[in-house]
């Protein structure tokens, strides 16, 4: 009855548990080991651990089972999964003692940490999430300040291009052509404008994106209730991975 009521104990335990003597040989398997090894127990107790899940004549690289026969002590690893290699897997070994005597057995317990792995991986690249909008947040009103000397300055360097045309032109109109800036002023008085006119351009561009990554990186409640136009959305989540978009 004892030996029943510790079986439907141990078989209720979800994770592989495996009981080893000093020698590595089996003593004992839950339901879910038989799953792991996918074989009966009765086809595995006697036999060694190494021999049945890799088919091993010695015990498998980084098995720890014959430190914790040594010390006593628990001990904990993570390595890839044994019969998967896809999955990850925590193994613990704990020892078994009886007062008065040494360490006669060990338990192996196997944990899929899978799961576990992905969404602590998840956690971390959610954190660097945070950390990068408060970042781009602060960087920002960084790029804000000189872009605000550029649109306020351009109008004004416009002007002055603007008032100068007029002394220009009777003095091309005069002399003939000549070098303005390293290049002809016929070429120059047609180029200008259009450099001045993709300065603010850009500008505009640069403090519409600004915008649209201090919208995205504030953290506020929205209530859900509200008007939504779709088409707004849409735009600002086209600027922002505009690049991204383009490699496709």
């Amino acid at each position: 009855e004892s030996n029943h009521l510790l079986m439907m104990i141990l078989d209720g335990i979800c994770d592989p548990l495996i009981i080893l003597d000093r020698n590595m040989g089996i003593l004992m398997m839950n339901r879910a080991a038989e799953i792991y090894a996918d074989r009966a127990a009765s086809q595995c107790l006697g036999q060694k651990c190494h021999k049945i899940f890799k088919s091993m004549s010695r015990p498998c690289a980084g098995c720890c089972v014959g430190q914790v026969f040594g010390s006593g002590r628990k001990k904990q690893y993570e390595r890839p999964g044994l019969m998967n290699p896809d999955l990850l897997e925590r193994i613990t070994v704990y020892p078994i003692q009886e007062k008065g005597y040494h360490n006669w057995a060990a338990i192996i317990r196997v944990s899929d940490i899978t799961l576990e792995q992905q969404m602590k991986n998840e956690l971390i690249q959610a954190d660097k999430m945070i950390s990068l909008g408060v970042l781009v947040s602060g960087m920002a009103h960084e790029i804000n300040n000189p872009n605000h000397l550029i649109m306020s300055n351009a109008p004004l360097l416009i002007d002055a291009w603007e008032c100068s045309v007029p002394i220009l032109d009777r003095y091309f109109e005069k002399n003939g052509d000549f070098s303005l800036g390293g290049l002809p002023y016929s070429r120059m008085r047609e180029d200008v404008p259009e450099l001045f006119r993709g300065i603010i351009e850009g500008s505009v561009r640069i403090q519409r994106i600004v915008k649209d990554l201090k919208d995205y990186a504030r953290q506020e409640s929205v209530a859900m209730d509200q008007t939504v136009n779709l088409n707004h959305v849409v735009k600002n989540a086209v600027r922002l991975t505009r690049k991204l978009i383009d490699g496709k």
